[in-house]
């Protein structure tokens, strides 16, 4: 997908995750998505602790809350 398509498509931002679904939302979608990164780049089992995916998260919705989840 073309780099602009991430940032104008009509796909929900993380932020309107979070208006929907309630608080949270963005980041348990994060988790999930994180956690499939670091499983392609070859981390397996426990290497990646839960809160080191939580802190990723975090990082990648306070930086990016504008990002569409297309």
């Amino acid at each position: 997908m073309p780099i602009g398509k991430a940032f104008k498509s009509n796909a929900p931002t993380l932020t309107y995750l979070d208006l929907c679904y309630g608080e949270g939302s963005a980041i348990t979608w994060l988790v999930a998505w994180v956690s499939e990164v670091y499983g392609i780049c070859g981390f397996v089992n426990n290497e990646v602790t839960d809160n080191i995916k939580i802190m990723t998260a975090n990082a990648i919705k306070d930086e990016y809350y504008f990002l569409n989840l297309k």
